[in-house]
């Protein structure tokens, strides 16, 4: 998908939903650890994760230490 500047229909589709559904869940969670900033809190992990899986891409057996450091100092410096 990040190879197309204007992904074919299907592909931005298919994008849209699984974008839509990471953040539902997300801020699902974020509501849980702290309503008041749950649409922050979770656009903000969805910028991390989304970031660790486009590295993953690059490198396929990279850890998650790192992007599990960064979600956890999001949540708790709320």
């Amino acid at each position: 998908a990040a190879e197309h500047e204007d992904p074919p229909p299907a592909l931005a589709a298919a994008l849209d939903r699984e974008t839509t559904t990471l953040r539902t869940r997300l801020r699902s969670f974020a509501h849980d650890v702290d309503p008041a900033r749950a649409d922050a809190l979770a656009e903000q992990l969805l910028l991390v994760v989304s970031g660790h899986l486009a590295m993953r891409l690059r490198s396929p057996g990279r850890s998650t230490d790192v992007v599990r450091e960064v979600a956890t100092t999001l949540v708790r410096t709320g």
